[in-house]
C-alpha cells in the first residue's frame, strides 16, 4: 500500500498536498486499522474498523522533500523517493 503527499495529483486543480503531520497522522491511521483496531474518521464520528489481513501489508510513503524522507525513516515500512 503506498501513500504520498498528492502534491502532483492536486496542483492542477489548485489544492494543496498534504502536510507532513497530516500525513503521519493518515500513515499511522492506516497502520492501526490494518492491525485491527478502530479509529475516529473526524471529531463528530464514531469509530469504524476493516478486516484485518494476514500478513499485514506493509506501508510505502511517496515524497521528495528532507521532511517527508525523515518521516519514511520515522514510520514507513518501505519508501519511495521522487526526483525530478
Amino acid at each position: 500500500m503506498a501513500i504520498g503527499t498528492g502534491d502532483s495529483a492536486l496542483k492542477p486543480f489548485g489544492q494543496k498536498p498534504a502536510t507532513v503531520d497530516q500525513m503521519r497522522a493518515s500513515v499511522n491511521a492506516i497502520k492501526s486499522l490494518l492491525n485491527g483496531n478502530s479509529i475516529l474518521s473526524g471529531p463528530d464520528t464514531q469509530g469504524f474498523s476493516i478486516p484485518t489481513y494476514d500478513p499485514i501489508p506493509p506501508v510505502m510513503i511517496v515524497g521528495s522533500g528532507p521532511r517527508i524522507i525523515e518521516l519514511m525513516g520515522e514510520i514507513g515500512d518501505e519508501a519511495m523517493v521522487m526526483a525530478g
